[in-house]
């Protein structure tokens, strides 16, 4: 269950970056297959749960433009996130966190951000979020660059205050 910001937003990524793709596609070619690098060359077609965790957590040098590989992914790949379907989340770093997205068209780069924040917000209050708490404030700090943002979301209330908890632990 999400919150309607956060619903909000996942439709704002689907509108935004429906059709992206990255047209040269080939993807490292002796790492991937050349039917999975077709999903990163082929618009509205659903990519198999394990290419897009793949892709969504690939290195820089694995892409020709990894850039337009994460417009593409980008629809079916924030809903997996918040439905707890990238698994494990902690390995490496999500391809927002690499690509410069703050220089995308302003509409692009908002539809990221008010996404990485609605649900970081909507994990906030969530009892059992879909992944660690730590992870997940891990990976929201390196797409936006800065904690700032998510600690200045970080309002108290019993269960923001176990997550809390458990990240100073950490």
């Amino acid at each position: 269950m999400t919150s309607p910001a956060l619903d909000a937003a996942l439709a704002d990524i689907d509108i935004v970056f429906n059709g992206c793709t990255s047209p040269g596609e080939s993807a490292c070619e002796l790492c991937h297959l050349p039917e999975e690098a077709a999903y990163l060359r082929t618009p509205y077609v659903r990519i198999p749960a394990d290419v897009l965790r793949m892709y969504a957590f690939e290195v820089s040098d694995h892409f020709d433009d990894q850039a337009a590989a994460m417009r593409r992914l980008l629809p079916q790949g924030a809903r997996a996130l918040v439905m707890g379907e990238m698994e494990p989340l902690g390995l490496g770093f999500h391809g927002l966190a690499v690509v410069d997205w703050r220089t995308w068209p302003a509409d692009q780069s908002a539809a990221v951000e008010t996404f990485v924040l609605a649900w970081w917000a909507d994990v906030l209050a969530a009892p059992e979020p879909p992944y660690r708490i730590v992870e997940i404030f891990e990976l929201c700090a390196s797409v936006l660059r800065s904690v700032t943002p998510l600690l200045d979301r970080w309002h108290a209330s019993p269960v923001a205050d176990a997550h809390l908890a458990r990240c100073v632990d950490r």
